[in-house]
């Protein structure tokens, strides 16, 4: 900013003097208090700026934070619901111990995936996929055999097959699936097979096969 600055004339008189001086302060003045409202003018518009940026920011961070606790709140209600399922399991067994002496297990009618579900899901994935399983004895068929580990009894079941046909099975039955369908067909009767498989699910509203003989 600069000024003009003019020499009086020495003809003037004093009165004619401070009045010019007058006129040239105040037209200083009046440049100084235009620049000074512009200025003012930009620092609000400079704040309102700011204001606009804050007020952006706090609902960013707002909006982030409400995103994540419905994340964390739906992920607890989905741990609380499975752990309400393992209670009950946990009853059923215990209820199933309390009226039989037989060995209890619970079994999956499917495998779980992590790669389709968290890793709190896999472990706690009981529903109706899983049955209540009370193991039998060796009263239940005297003149049949047991399939699987027999020193084991979490591991063996009690089957109405002959031992003399396990052998004959075991002998001629070279593949897996040739023994499993062979197992099937002296299990269950052909009409049984014929209304049923392995899931009791599918368009055809087939019953379950009995989970104990087909685990």
């Amino acid at each position: 900013m600069s000024f003009e600055i003019k020499r009086l004339k020495p003809s003037l008189s004093s009165f004619d003097i401070l009045q010019e001086i007058n006129e040239k302060i105040f037209a200083i003045q009046l440049n100084l208090d235009e620049r000074l409202n512009k200025l003012e003018s930009q620092l609000n518009t400079v704040s309102e700026k700011c204001e606009e940026i804050v007020k952006t920011v706090c609902l960013t961070e707002e909006k982030s934070k409400s995103n994540d606790t419905k994340a964390c709140m739906s992920k607890l209600n989905k741990i609380d619901n499975q752990l309400q399922k393992l209670i009950a399991l946990f009853e059923n067994v215990m209820n199933a111990t309390k009226t039989s002496n037989n060995p209890v297990v619970f079994m999956s009618d499917k495998k779980l995936s992590t790669s389709t579900c968290s890793t709190v899901e896999a472990q706690l994935l009981l529903d109706k996929s899983h049955t209540v399983v009370t193991l039998n004895t060796e009263a239940d068929f005297p003149q049949g055999s047991w399939l699987g580990d027999e020193k084991n009894q979490n591991l063996r079941v009690r089957v109405p097959i002959k031992k003399s046909d396990l052998i004959h099975i075991n002998t001629t039955c070279l593949t897996p699936e040739k023994m499993a369908i062979t197992l099937l067909d002296y299990l269950f009767p052909r009409e049984v097979l014929a209304e049923s498989n392995l899931s009791g699910t599918g368009k055809h509203n087939k019953m379950k096969l009995d989970p104990l003989l087909v685990s």
